[in-house]
This record gives structure tokens, sequence and C-alpha cells, in this order.
């Protein structure tokens, strides 16, 4: 096997470690007795439950989370396609995640985290699954699904598109 697909390996299964270790400790910590979900938990700020794609066109779709700031801070932002992690769904690169960004909150007690899902060209294949944005701390977690609605070809030369499924307005907790 070549080194590239070992490191991959290990980097995929380090981050499932970690997913999972996050996961066991968010159980652990973040048990609301009134029941319902902590109002610490960290919450994806989104609109759309899909995203319009273009055939052959390239494609971004962005996933905005809030999370309450901590002292150590721990938080993970990832995406998903069908359940599994996206290098693993995708071994060719086509579709790939972006860097972790931070945005600037309106409220000092908060982090708002963003990772963008990058497609370099939708495939007919793309619109049967399901997308997942994860994101997760110590206090808990929550994922969003959206799924790719095939839109007719433009007829403009516009090779790319960011899909607006992300919330530009920020609450505050």
């Amino acid at each position: 096997m070549p080194s590239t697909d070992l490191s991959q390996m290990a980097l995929g299964s380090r981050f499932h470690f970690l997913s999972l270790l996050l996961l066991c400790v968010s159980a652990l910590c973040a048990s609301n007795p009134e029941g319902g979900a902590s109002k610490r938990e960290p919450k994806i700020i989104e609109t759309n439950k899909t995203a319009d794609a273009e055939l052959d066109k390239a494609l971004t779709i962005n996933c905005t989370a809030q999370f309450r700031k901590r002292k150590l801070p721990f938080q993970l932002i990832y995406w998903l396609a069908n359940g599994t992690f996206v290098e693993n769904q995708y071994p060719d690169g086509r579709v790939t995640e972006g860097k972790v960004q931070e945005r600037k909150p309106k409220s000092d007690k908060i982090i708002i985290l963003q990772r963008a899902l990058h497609f370099k060209s939708v495939k007919e294949t793309d619109y049967d699954l399901t997308f997942i944005c994860v994101v997760q701390d110590p206090s808990g977690f929550d994922k969003k699904e959206i799924r790719l609605r095939k839109i007719p070809p433009s007829t403009k030369d516009d090779k790319s598109k960011v899909a607006p499924d992300t919330a530009e307005k920020h609450p505050t907790p």
C-alpha cells in the first residue's frame, strides 16, 4: 500500500477516535436534568436543508456553528457524506472539506466557526447522497443534513456557486 494511503488512514483513524472520545465525554458531561437539549450545546446556524447544484459545476456549501466559549476550547466541525468521512467517500479528492474558519461573533461569550464543503464538479451520484454537518464540543453535539437539488444548466459561463445555506445573522445566547 502506498505511504499516502497509510497516512490518510492514520489521519482518518485519529480523527474518528477523537470524535468518538468527544462524543463519550459529551454524553457524560452534558446531561440536562430538566430534559431536552442543553442551552450550552453547540448549535448549527442554518436556513436550508437543500442546496441547489448544477451538474458538472463547482459548488461550495458552508456550515456555520455557534459554540459557548470555554476555558479549554475543544470544538469540532466536520462534514460526512452518507455517514462516512468525506475523504473516505471521495478518495479522488473531488469533494473536500475546507479549513475551519473563525468568524467574529456579536457576543464575547460565544465562538462562531465555519467549515465549507467544496465540490470541484457536481456529479449525478452526488444527488443521491446526504451530506451531514456535525459539530461537537464537551457539552454535546448538533448535526444538520443537506441534500443537493439538481437544477437545470445555467446560460451563464459561471463555473462555480456558493450555496446560500447558512444564515448571516448570529443569535446571541
